[in-house]
């Protein structure tokens, strides 16, 4: 369907025109559709008179995207992503979700081709230099992937995913002193963290 505005006598894109200029598939949906499920199945959502109801709804449509993340389907989200990064080289959101596709695609080197472009572009993002790396990590690139995490935190200090890697990432180089600095860090920004504590404890 579409939408016309008056103002302009244009029309609005429809949903099928953003879905495809955002790189969307059934994937996205699917993972979408599993976050909202996290989130209704806590208070106060459990306490809603249509609470059963909701869950149903969200079942069905869970079954009926299933395939998505099955190893057809996630290949078949990537290729729709490839296409509009081929069509969209310089939008480094696209970028971003293409690196993200090729991880669960097995891809590693892919994924990190993927996130250095999507930095390059926005080399201010965090959340890619995080991204990046967690990915240098499972290529076993350990020294890379302190400088990525080191990167994140200058960005945004306060993210404990990003020190936690970083002090496994310097542990697994043999740099203990400094693993252990980082993680206590975890442990004061987090102490109510048994996952924290059990990470230091284990260390010491």
């Amino acid at each position: 369907w579409v939408v016309e505005n008056s103002a302009t006598n244009q029309t609005w894109p429809s949903a099928a025109d953003c879905a495809k200029r955002l790189g969307w598939s059934d994937l996205n949906q699917l993972d979408v559709f599993n976050d909202i499920l996290t989130r209704v199945s806590a208070a106060p959502f459990t306490g809603q008179l249509n609470h059963d109801a909701q869950m149903l709804r969200l079942g069905a449509s869970l079954k009926k995207l299933a395939p998505a993340a099955q190893p057809a389907g996630l290949k078949e989200a990537q290729r729709v992503c490839e296409a509009e990064v081929a069509s969209f080289p310089d939008d480094p959101m696209l970028n971003g979700q293409l690196a993200s596709l090729k991880s669960r695609n097995g891809d590693l080197a892919g994924a990190t081709t993927s996130l250095r472009r999507a930095l390059e572009l926005i080399p201010s993002d965090s959340v890619h230099w995080f991204q990046l790396g967690k990915i240098l990590a499972q290529q076993q690139l350990f020294e890379d992937a302190v400088g990525a995490f080191q990167r994140a935190l200058q960005l945004d200090p306060g993210d404990v995913l990003a020190i936690n890697n970083l002090a496994q990432s310097l542990w697994t180089l043999g740099r203990r002193d400094e693993a252990i600095r980082e993680f206590r860090l975890v442990t004061a920004m987090k102490p109510e963290s048994s996952a924290a504590w059990i990470n230091l404890g284990q260390r010491l």
